[in-house]
């Protein structure tokens, strides 16, 4: 599978959620706001490549509690107690995949136990 991004640590990060890799993203080398914000020429986010490649692990990851206060990401929904998810899971993709969520793509993609753990969250 080919990622089209603007730059390598772009593609490196979206190619690690669509691969599963949780210890790349895990790093800490690698800057969350990338984590969060890198998106493919179509529009789509780590979140989005691993819902769709049925990436469970990266799934859960992205999706966990994150322990810091980053102020550059503010859209996200907080838990019953009133901690923050690394990303949201309703976040939407932009350019040609505009308004698809990971869920879309999951389904799309035949990824049925990814769809059920967006759903269910």
């Amino acid at each position: 599978m080919e990622i089209r991004t603007g730059d390598e640590k772009t593609r490196l990060v979206l190619e690690a959620a669509a691969n599963n890799n949780v210890q790349y993203l895990a790093d800490k080398k690698v800057p969350k706001h990338l984590i969060q914000n890198g998106r493919c020429t179509s529009g789509c986010t780590s979140l989005h490549w691993a819902a769709g490649t049925n990436s469970l692990d990266v799934l859960r990851y992205l999706l966990q509690v994150s322990d810091d206060d980053d102020d550059d990401y503010d859209d996200t929904k907080y838990d019953d107690n009133n901690n923050k998810p690394l990303m949201s899971v309703d976040i939407r993709a932009t350019k040609k995949a505009k308004g698809r969520t990971p869920l879309h793509y999951a389904c799309r993609n035949g990824c049925l136990d990814a769809a059920q753990l967006l759903v269910h969250l």
